[in-house]
């Protein structure tokens, strides 16, 4: 899961109270996707009224998850150069730009948790996510590990046994040629080195290796 620090009051306003929609930011991002809303330490931002405002205001704590989705312009949102949906961001108070962040379908947590924020986009560690979702009965996350690739075998001839199988050192631009145009065994120093690998399209297919 991904996350993203936000200075209070505004942290607040997306996750606890939810009139905040549009968080503001200079750059843009592909993700698109369940967020952690993450309060900054900071107190820079806060206006005179805030603390007495939102008694429960937490700091440096995940408060809430929202779901990214959409990173608009401001250019374009002012032009009515967005999609329908989000049509209604033109006219939202918070809309500020230069990137606009649209964020929708907010939970807040019942319980803040204490965590360490950074920069950019960055991974909720593993122990605060599953809290995280429990808190809110989110399923488990699903990791989707690819399978480890085959070993590749080979099989190593010395040069007399490479005579016999009527193999060619290689050495020449035609030998090398002729091995290509027919995938067989690949000649480097005097040896030959024979891929049979079964993912591969033919059990002798492998490089040509040139003095």
């Amino acid at each position: 899961m991904k996350a993203l620090t936000i200075c209070q009051p505004y942290a607040h306003l997306i996750g606890v109270t939810r009139e905040k929609r549009i968080e503001n930011r200079t750059w843009s991002t592909k993700h698109r996707g369940l967020l952690a809303i993450h309060a900054g330490k900071s107190r820079a931002w806060l206006q005179p009224g805030d603390t007495k405002r939102f008694p429960k205001m937490a700091f440096g704590a995940i408060v809430a998850v929202s779901y990214l989705a959409a990173c608009l312009n401001y250019a374009s949102v002012m032009c009515n150069l967005v999609p329908d949906e989000y049509s209604w961001t033109k006219d939202h108070v918070h809309t500020e730009g230069p990137i606009c962040w649209v964020l929708r379908d907010t939970f807040p947590l019942p319980e803040p948790i204490p965590c360490r924020g950074r920069q950019q986009l960055w991974d909720v560690p593993p122990n605060i996510e599953r809290e995280i979702r429990r808190q809110i009965n989110l399923p488990p996350a699903i990791s989707i590990t690819p399978p480890p690739a085959p070993p590749l075998q080979l099989t190593l001839f010395s040069p007399l046994q490479l005579q016999q199988k009527g193999g060619a050192r290689g050495t020449r631009k035609d030998d090398a040629r002729e091995l290509a145009r027919d995938p067989g065994p690949a000649v480097r120093g005097g040896w030959i080195e024979e891929n049979r690998s079964p993912d591969l399209r033919s059990p002798h297919q492998c490089a040509i290796f040139r003095k």
